[in-house]
């Protein structure tokens, strides 16, 4: 029997930031999308982990790319592409209003986009539990992650339902002992989660 539901933030609950921010600095700077993106894997790891802080993630990808930009300017302007993904927020409404799960968040974020998603978009009302990567030190698809998630609200993995829009977290999921769902549209979501005995 599901007693809680965990989702994704980036891709899920909100948009994903990276794309959008991505194109942003190519447009801003004429250096191509892919060596953005490739610049900006070289340190996501360690801000993800929490191993460093938003404003060295962006100074030393300036650095990298050779271009006179403010990284303290563009931790503020990243957290502006994180939008609220409205018609998930209400399948997490419709989740809540039935009064019966647990619902959480476990995501692979930073602390500055995870409050800005929390605190400024109003979304840390919502849920019982904010399992963050940079927090914990794990990242998915790692399953110790999930079972962190888990224990956060007293339960075990198998109580657990996790939505996510990568298929490698998914599978991560399933392997600590929760049900996964890939998330796609919300449509395909309900019918999953109605599946799986939450009717929303």
């Amino acid at each position: 029997m599901v007693k809680a539901i965990f989702f994704d933030m980036g891709g899920v609950l909100v948009t994903d930031l990276f794309p959008l921010m991505e194109s942003y600095l190519s447009g801003i700077t004429g250096i191509p999308f892919p060596k953005i993106k490739e610049v900006r894997k070289r340190y996501w790891l360690d801000y993800e982990l929490g191993r460093m802080g938003g404003v060295e993630f962006f100074q030393r990808q300036i650095s990298d790319l050779g271009v006179g930009l403010n990284a303290e300017e563009l931790l503020v302007r990243s957290r502006s592409f994180i939008k609220v993904k409205e018609e998930v927020l209400d399948v997490v409404k419709r989740i809540r209003a039935l009064g019966m799960y647990g619902v959480g968040v476990i995501s692979n974020n930073s602390s500055e986009w995870a409050e800005y998603t929390r605190d400024d978009l109003g979304l840390g009302g919502y849920f019982d539990a904010w399992v963050i990567s940079c927090d914990v030190h794990v990242k998915k698809p790692d399953k110790d992650i999930y079972l962190i998630a888990a224990e956060r609200l007293g339960l075990r993995p198998i109580d657990c339902v996790f939505i996510d829009n990568k298929e490698r977290n998914v599978q991560g999921a399933e392997a600590a002992g929760m049900k996964g769902i890939l998330f796609k549209d919300v449509e395909l979501l309900r019918e999953m989660l109605r599946k799986s005995g939450v009717d929303v």
